[in-house]
């Protein structure tokens, strides 16, 4: 929990180094795709990927990034009901470029309003169970803004659909 505090804190401040670099962004989601599959496949989760034929980079640090979409992944496969799809897509607009990741929800589906919170858990019941101290979607949020880009969450019935916007690479 310190180190995560620690990184919120550098972010915050405008201090955490940012690199960045045109990323080839279907081949960052197949990898990170592939370190979730494990736990995803524990849990009878379904991951898809939808790409765009033609995708652009995505001007962004990859190491930021990596650990922005790590977050994302890492919830939806700890928080999707179990038998459900998880689903990555990418979409490509002039100047930006969007990765969404949704999943299905239980009957205690988060506030799309204070996920991103500080220690902020949607179901209370399962804070001592599910590993993590609730910083990561605030840590991914700060990052997100300081590549130039957008997080934010919508619930549509029982789904939950995290989106991030970045600029589009060279």
């Amino acid at each position: 929990m310190s180190q995560e505090l620690l990184d919120l804190a550098r972010v915050e401040a405008g201090q955490m180094p940012i690199h960045p670099a045109d990323v080839d962004l279907k081949a960052l989601l197949e990898q990170e795709l592939e370190i979730v599959r494990p736990r995803a496949d524990q849990r009878g989760l379904e991951l898809k990927l939808e790409t765009p034929p033609g995708l652009r980079a995505i001007r962004a640090d990859p190491e930021r990034l990596h650990q922005i979409v790590d977050n994302l992944l890492d919830n939806a496969v700890k928080y999707a009901s179990e038998g459900t799809p998880v689903e990555v897509a990418v979409h490509n607009a002039l100047m930006r470029g969007e990765i969404s990741v949704a999943n299905g929800v239980e009957h205690d589906a988060p506030d799309p309003e204070r996920m991103f919170e500080r220690f902020y858990r949607g179901d209370p019941s399962r804070s001592a169970s599910a590993a993590g101290v609730g910083l990561g979607l605030s840590i991914s949020r700060e990052l997100a803004a300081a590549l130039g880009g957008k997080l934010w969450a919508e619930l549509d019935g029982s789904k939950l659909r995290l989106r991030l916007t970045l600029p589009a690479g060279l």
